[in-house]
């Protein structure tokens, strides 16, 4: 699970068509979940590194797949950024 929603997000933002959604946007995630996520890693410290993201997601029950696709669209819709070193970092109003 280390690398996966962040190969996806990095593929995403670079626009490439081999994700699973070729409609050129983020594939839809249930909001619901979406603000569970958002909740996780903002209690983690706002930032989900490559190292701690197991420790952090897998507890809260997300899969790789589910991680994946709701990093993409934080990263679509400006939610949150992707680091230098590949940690997401979130840019809501409780992270700034």
């Amino acid at each position: 699970m280390k690398y996966a929603w962040l190969l996806a997000a990095g593929l995403a933002v670079a626009g490439c068509d081999m994700m699973p959604n070729f409609s050129g946007g983020p594939a839809p995630v249930d909001p619901a979940r979406q603000a569970q996520f958002i909740a996780v890693v903002e209690a983690s410290g706002c930032r989900l590194d490559q190292v701690d993201n197991e420790a952090v997601l897998v507890p809260a029950g997300f899969s790789d797949q589910e991680a994946s696709a709701i990093g993409v669209v934080l990263l679509s819709e400006g939610t949150a950024e992707l680091a230098d070193d590949g940690d997401l970092i979130l840019l809501t109003e409780n992270c700034i």
